[in-house]
């Protein structure tokens, strides 16, 4: 992994964070008994043998009614399937329950098995909110996108447009350039 130092915001390099949750949450079965430590320098890919060229991140709260808006948007446009083979590796983070307190493994489970999401990449729990950091206003959701050879943020973006996969399929192209 990239040595230090680590920061916040764009063109800074990622900390290796770590998360509790499922790498494959379906494979698991959501079952919150089966949760794995999973770091994001696991996602590190200097040499490109790993086929992980951007690694998007999000950062979603249960309550927020956006957030599961992209949740439905990635699920029905089949985001994963599309991104995955071209070198996109999807994560979703939980931070905040119904109640705005620490996501637990219930919201974790809830989240990712139900039929408007099933979110078939990795699905993990952030109580201690570390991509809070990251937050540029108070909306919800964060998406960031993090160059995998590097771990440096190349994009922020608080919310979610339907055109955002088309603003992360220009990156990519920039990417392979």
């Amino acid at each position: 992994y990239p040595a230090g130092p680590f920061g916040i915001g764009l063109h800074a390099t990622l900390e290796n964070f770590g998360f509790l949750g499922w790498r494959d949450p379906v494979a698991s079965n959501y079952d919150e008994n089966a949760l794995e430590e999973v770091r994001l320098g696991e996602f590190y890919d200097p040499d490109g043998s790993k086929n992980i060229k951007l690694i998007w991140i999000n950062a979603s709260a249960v309550w927020c009614t956006v957030c599961r808006a992209e949740m439905t948007d990635i699920r029905d446009n089949q985001v994963n399937q599309a991104f995955k083979p071209c070198g996109v590796q999807l994560i979703v983070t939980l931070f905040e329950d119904n109640k705005s307190g620490p996501a637990r493994p219930l919201d974790l489970h809830n989240w990712g098995n139900a039929s408007q999401y099933a979110i078939d990449f990795p699905l993990l729990l952030d109580p201690s909110f570390k991509l809070g950091a990251f937050f540029t206003s108070d909306a919800t959701p964060l998406n960031m996108l993090v160059d995998a050879r590097t771990m440096k943020v190349i994009d922020a973006t608080m919310g979610y447009s339907l055109d955002y996969w088309q603003q992360v399929d220009t990156l990519l192209t920039k990417l392979e350039q």
